[in-house]
């Protein structure tokens, strides 16, 4: 509390001169101030003013926080050496001069004795003896009692005694909570030492006093001189007033508010002008009216030419005859706020018009009257534009903070003005936080030279840094002053989750259903592939008989070579079905892929089934995956196999198919133009209505639990859908049921690879490096390329084809190279030998395919790859292919 010395002291605040001493207390003790003044609203420059007051309760943390660092023995010592200080000294030197240390208590603890304007409490003198004297101390109202004060207040009293020669002064505390007792006993020293001493502390007083004075008298005349300054300046000040008057007086005149005056029962005293303008009447009009006083009995009478009917002026028309000048002030009047209101006015021409008028009360000079100053504006026009911008603004923050896309507003220089609560939720951020914040701090991708600022996909960062992908629109506000842009912003990160969740989904229900199908393939391919290898082992044994002529040899071989071509053609297929890929769409043949697709049928469904494949006469193009095309035709075999539970016959075909607007209107899913048709038909049982409708529903199904997923005609309806086709089923009980994929046509020839160019030669006279772990595929390699010319140098794995390597690396014009191998793979030996030779060619076999896991570096890295199985003929050609090329391979990683 910061009142000056002046000032009445309140009952619970004590007087700073009672502080000084603490910090002498400080310096003696070695404390650090500021430990004193922890957690108190003031400073030690506002503490050490001895005008200065302070409250109770920050008095009473001061002297706790003090008692934190001396003992109670500590603190009732620093007390007793608290009349040293500044603020004590004048009352020990008068009380020295004055009186004797009786009349000295007397004085200091009587109702108006000093200690009682210092502290915030009353002293009561219970008992007085020569040389004794009890008294009582009770606090303030509103103040709590305090340990560390009663402590202070009993050294003080100690202290007093000593510094007017009675060094044997005792004081004994009995401390009753808030009203503490103190047993005083005093003894002034004799002989004539104690005279001596006590004439020495009375001179060094009256010297200490003289000082005193001085500085007051020079206090004095600095007030002076403040006084006189204070003069020159208010005659400055009402030079200036005078000027200002004379200007306002030109503003009233000129201006288009009207400024007036009144009095409480004298009506208005000064009317501008400008009241014509407003209100149609002038200023002698309304002056010079009869009993038009504005607040007197008869005011409603005289206003209410102004007035129209209406209750939210009703207050005007209340007889203020009852009311005094304070019932007048602002504050009393309804519908007012901050000295100002709003009242519907009606002109002489009798039109509605709406003012704001603010008004100030002041003195003026007569007892108990006030005057009445005013400024009374037409709003009329400001009430009109005031309530559409109210609409736009309602229905603007409504769509705001509605909306669940973010919307920001940005400066000129891209920092943000404005934030809805979606952007909030979006970044992460408070509106405050936000709010000033560059609109590069939220999408740093925002500076690139690349962004345009019309619609794109930018990638924003929140308050945590969690990194969100959003979709961002920008329109500028040309017709603001400063060029801002409003920037629409759209959190896509969980959108953009759940497609891809939905896309890996999707791929491993294709996956799933492939298995499903590749599960059921693989019992029909073990059954040829017994048969071959009886076909295979039989021949052979027929070929080593001594009776067997060179002729049938020649024949057993071919049956061998036969078989075996018949193998590796079932197991391209069934490595090609089972391989997981992103849809790669390009232009394909139906004819050629259910051609491709008749065998692997063939082996899905049991011999007492009736498989017919029929081509069209016409080319059948459509720009799909070959491989989910073939996955929809597979699974739609596998359906009409377990409906076909005896026998039955099954036909697959393939035409071009033009729909018109009637096939569309009798087909909801169907729409015109020209289409590839794809017909599956069995001779099953025929599905009921009611499973009609839930087919293609993921994971429904009508088979017996365990058996079967649910999932391929769903797997059908996705990948036909995704090809922008669309299915029709026919079904009943006697002819089976009917399945008829269509899909969009197309014109474009079919895609081809480039094949390279190379020189068609059966041998060369190279040398070979081949590296293979399988001794029979070792051997039949060695005589393929020996019988071709070449010179062979075996290696049986990794390391042993390293160690050679290393010794004759400039000799090895080519490495075959088989990619799975033990001890070391095919990809690790390839990067040993670049390293040692970096012009070495490699050319890569494997039975697995190219687009499995073990060979997809080959595909990345651009390498040469044959496929095993191989035929002489193939092998010759790569290796003949792979010696030509002019690039030389390397291995990028």
């Amino acid at each position: 509390m910061e009142e000056n010395g002046s000032e009445k002291q309140l009952l619970d605040t004590a007087s700073c001169r009672a502080i000084a001493w603490i910090f002498d207390a400080c310096r003696d003790h070695s404390i650090d101030p500021k430990g004193i003044l922890r957690g108190l609203p003031h400073d030690r420059a506002y503490l050490e003013d001895p005008s200065n007051f302070i409250r109770w309760d920050s008095l009473a943390m001061l002297q706790y926080n003090l008692s934190q660092f001396l003992s109670d023995e500590e603190l009732y010592d620093a007390a007793r050496l608290s009349w040293n200080a500044k603020g004590f000294r004048v009352y020990r030197v008068l009380g020295v001069l004055l009186y004797n240390l009786t009349d000295q208590l007397l004085a200091t603890f009587n109702p108006q004795g000093f200690f009682t304007q210092l502290y915030p409490c009353q002293f009561t003198i219970i008992e007085q003896h020569p040389g004794h004297l009890r008294i009582k101390m009770t606090m303030n109202p509103n103040c709590s009692p305090s340990k560390s004060f009663q402590t202070i207040l009993a050294g003080q009293i100690a202290g007093l005694g000593e510094q007017m020669g009675y060094r044997r002064t005792r004081v004994e505390m009995e401390s009753l909570e808030a009203s503490p007792t103190y047993d005083i006993t005093f003894k002034p020293q004799k002989g004539l030492s104690a005279i001596l001493k006590n004439l020495l502390i009375r001179r060094r007083n009256v010297r200490e006093a003289a000082i005193d004075l001085t500085l007051t008298h020079d206090a004095l005349l600095n007030e002076y001189r403040k006084a006189e300054l204070q003069e020159t300046e208010f005659n400055q000040l009402k030079n200036k007033y005078d000027t200002l008057a004379s200007q306002y007086e030109r503003v009233t005149v000129s201006s288009s508010d009207v400024i007036w005056t009144a009095e409480p029962g004298k009506g208005f005293t000064y009317m501008s002008p400008s009241i014509t303008n407003v209100l149609g009447y002038s200023a002698d009009e309304l002056t010079s009216l009869e009993d038009s006083a504005l607040f007197s009995s008869a005011f409603s009478e005289k206003v209410t030419m102004f007035l129209p009917p209406s209750e939210s002026n009703s207050y005007l028309d209340a007889k203020p005859s009852k009311a005094s000048p304070h019932d007048l002030a602002p504050g009393k009047q309804q519908n007012q706020k901050e000295n100002s209101f709003e009242l519907e006015l009606v002109h002489r021409n009798g039109r509605s018009i709406w003012t704001k008028t603010t008004i100030e009360l002041a003195p003026t000079g007569s007892a108990n009257e006030l005057e009445i100053s005013g400024i009374t504006r037409d709003t009329t026009n400001e009430k009109a534009a005031e309530q559409k911008l109210a609409n736009s603004e309602a229905n603007y923050r409504a769509i705001t903070n509605n909306a669940d896309d973010g919307i920001l507003i940005v400066d000129e220089k891209n920092f943000v003005i404005f934030a809805n609560p979606a952007t909030t939720r979006i970044f992460g951020y408070s509106n405050e936080r936000l709010v000033g914040l560059g609109l590069g701090d939220l999408v740093p991708e925002i500076h690139s030279e690349n962004v345009q600022f019309d619609e794109t996909s930018l990638n924003g960062v929140m308050q945590d840094g969690t990194p969100v992908l959003l979709e961002m629109s920008f329109a500028d506000q040309h017709e603001q002053e400063g060029g801002l842009t409003t920037c629409i912003i759209r959190d896509v990160t969980a959108r953009n989750r759940v497609t891809a969740e939905q896309e890996a989904l999707h791929e491993q229900l294709l996956a799933a259903q492939k298995m499903e199908s590749i599960g059921q393939l693989t019992g029909g391919i073990a059954h040829d592939f017994n048969n071959l290898l009886v076909a295979i082992n039989g021949f052979a044994e027929l070929s080593q008989l001594t009776t067997t002529s060179t002729e049938e040899r020649h024949g057993y071989l071919n049956q061998i070579r036969r078989a075996g071509n018949r193998a590796a053609e079932m197991t391209q297929k069934l490595l090609a079905f089972s391989r997981r890929q992103i849809i790669e769409l390009r232009v394909i043949d139906l004819n050629t892929l259910i051609t491709d697709l008749d065998l692997m049928i063939r082996r899905l469904l049991p011999e007492n089934i009736e498989v017919k494949i029929h081509r069209s006469l016409e080319e059948v193009h459509v720009f799909a995956d070959s491989g989910q095309l073939e996955q929809v035709i597979v699974n739609l075999a596998v359906n009409a196999r377990d409906a076909m539970t005896d026998h039955g016959k099954l036909d697959i075909s393939v035409r071009n198919q033009k729909l018109d607007r009637s096939f569309a209107v009798n087909h909801p899913t169907a729409r015109p133009g020209d289409f590839a048709l794809i017909t599956v038909k069995d001779t099953g049982t025929g599905i009921p209505s009611e499973t009609m409708e839930k087919m293609f529903e993921p994971f429904f199904t009508t088979k017996p639990e365990g058996v079967g997923t649910g999932l391929g005609l769903s797997v059908v309806f996705g990948i036909v859908s995704q090809h922008n086709g669309f299915i029709d089923v026919t079904s009943n009980a006697t002819d089976g049921t009917s399945f008829r994929v269509f899909l969009p046509a197309t014109e474009a020839s079919l895609d081809h690879e480039l094949a390279r160019t190379t020189t068609l030669a059966l041998g060369g006279n190279e040398t070979l490096m081949l590296v293979e772990d399988n001794e029979h595929v070792r051997d039949l390699a060695r005589l393929i390329l020996k019988g071709a010319g070449y010179t062979v140098i075996e290696a049986v794995d990794g390391i042993d084809a390293i160690n050679q390597f290393r010794s004759a690396s400039k000799e090895i014009d080519l490495v075959i190279l088989d990619v799975v191998m033990p001890k070391m793979g095919g990809r690790e030996v390839m990067s040993v030998m670049q390293e040692i030779n970096p012009d070495t060619k490699i050319l890569f076999t494997s039975g697995y395919a190219n687009q499995g896991i073990h060979t997809h570096f080959i595909l990345e890295q651009g390498l040469e790859f044959i496929q095993k199985p191989y035929s002489t003929e193939s092998l010759r050609a790569k290796i003949r292919q792979t010696l030509d090329l002019k690039s030389d391979l390397r291995d990028s990683s």
